[in-house]
């Protein structure tokens, strides 16, 4: 037996595809959040507030994640799963349709195509309506659908979803993984990206999946990051494909994102600066007049 005939390339093939798709979804997400950022810097309206999530909010994530998975808990023990997947399964389905329509208009936006809003609506509704009434026709179409949920409900997050600092990013990281894994793995909801294993497209032996909140990159530096996230996720589909068992991927994500910027931020002699940035202003100046307190 060979060596081509020992190797799984079905398997890695997917590995593979999600490899690219979440790496794709972060850098188009990243790029898209500097477009957003540079409208509303243009936009007239200076004096209006623009909502970021602080750090207090982070904190309250696991605790409303905890409430929310204890939740679900009693409810899949007491009614079953059908229940939470139906009522969820409209309101992704409804939400969707607005994701999808915005993620049509920043990618049009982008590149230029100007296609009339009304004639992106159609597009946006037909994922939903896919989801809704043919889900059981194809477990091809059936992933596709979810992937289109799934990379638009990521790209708005990472393009829309603005942090006060790197600080709330580090919590945020720290504390979602346990929900994630519950949401991706436990139901079939859209919150999850799918990749076939076969490199034919087949569905025979299922599929391989990434929730999305392992589609992340909470740092100010972008190229470290990305590299980080890629290793990361690597190191999961290695550590997975070798114990053949499943791994929660911000295991290995969240201290690679994390180690990143502090290598990085030490190497530049940045570190302590960039820790304590912030993108709030009230904070920026707060921070600005403390360090010349102690100068």
């Amino acid at each position: 037996m060979g060596l081509r005939d020992d190797i799984d390339l079905d398997l890695i093939s997917s590995y593979c595809g999600l490899l690219s798709l979440a790496t794709l979804s972060i850098y188009a997400g990243s790029f898209a959040s500097l477009y957003c950022q540079k409208v509303q810097e243009e936009d007239d309206e200076d004096d209006e507030i623009v909502e970021r999530l602080t750090k207090e909010d982070a904190w309250l994530f696991p605790v409303m994640g905890s409430g929310v998975l204890l939740s679900l808990y009693l409810i899949l023990k007491y009614l079953g799963k059908e229940w939470i997947n139906y009522i969820l399964g409209w309101y992704f389905a409804f939400i969707g349709i607005g994701s999808v329509w915005k993620l049509g208009k920043i990618v049009d936006t982008t590149l230029k195509w100007r296609t009339p809003a009304l004639l992106l609506f159609p597009v946006s509704l037909a994922p939903s309506l896919i989801f809704l009434f043919y889900k059981g026709e194809s477990k091809l179409l059936n992933a596709l659908v979810n992937n289109a949920f799934g990379i638009s409900f990521s790209h708005n997050a990472l393009a829309l979803m603005k942090l006060d600092s790197f600080v709330t990013g580090t919590i945020l990281l720290c504390g979602t993984r346990r929900m994630n894994i519950f949401l991706a793995t436990s139901l079939d909801l859209p919150m999850k990206i799918l990749w076939p294993k076969s490199m034919r497209f087949s569905t025979e032996r299922g599929f391989t999946l990434l929730g999305l909140g392992d589609i992340v990159v909470p740092t100010p530096y972008f190229k470290a990051a990305l590299t980080a996230y890629i290793t990361g996720l690597t190191m999961t589909m290695v550590v997975m494909h070798t114990f053949r068992a499943a791994q929660p991927a911000l295991l290995y994500l969240s201290p690679a994102c994390v180690l990143s910027f502090v290598i990085t931020g030490w190497r530049r002699g940045e570190l302590k600066d960039a820790w304590a940035w912030s993108d709030d202003p009230a904070a920026e100046k707060a921070n600005k007049d403390k360090q010349e307190k102690s100068e």
